[in-house]
């Protein structure tokens, strides 16, 4: 945003201060998975579809956290300090254990081929719930920017829902 945009909020004696915050998590892992497919077959290959599933993911979770803060304020007679800097940039890895559910519910069509192969098709609604996969830091006192004041592990899940397609052949 333009200064002169910015400055023209202000009334003479005010002030104003704005923090941004940047979080970014990443997790790259591998893992087991157990579960059961279901299809139910109403009429001519055609029927319902469901799956539950759990896994177990190992893997690194990477974890990058910046702070930014600007401060304007106006002293009168037309003077104007603003300070913007980064006050705080953290760094963080941890390996970590994820269990992950899935789940699945939706209409298919699976039919068997000439040559002994297979054609599913499905469209439904799924859903993954990943516990204690995203890892970030934050500030805990605002006062002070030093990074002995920056809490790490703070773990929290991730969901992954809506609709879904899915075409498979199988030879």
């Amino acid at each position: 945003m333009p200064d002169e945009f910015f400055l023209a909020a202000f009334d003479t004696g005010s002030d104003l201060s704005d923090s941004f915050y940047d979080h970014e998590s990443k997790f790259c892992g591998i893992g087991p998975r157990v579960g059961v497919n279901v299809f139910y077959q109403v009429a001519n290959n055609f029927g319902l579809v469901t799956e539950v599933a759990g896994n177990l993911l190992f893997g690194k979770s990477d974890s990058d956290y910046s702070e930014r803060i600007r401060d304007v304020e106006d002293g009168g007679a037309g003077t104007v300090d603003i300070f913007e800097g980064t006050h705080n940039t953290h760094q963080d890895d941890h390996c970590n254990v994820v269990p992950v559910l899935s789940g699945k519910v939706g209409l298919a069509y699976h039919a068997t081929l000439r040559n002994c192969s297979t054609l599913g098709i499905e469209i439904g609604c799924r859903g993954d719930k990943y516990f204690g996969i995203a890892d970030h830091s934050s500030l805990v006192i605002p006062d002070s920017f030093t990074a002995g004041f920056i809490k790490d592990g703070t773990y929290h899940d991730f969901d992954i829902s809506g609709p879904y397609l899915n075409v498979s052949f199988h030879v």
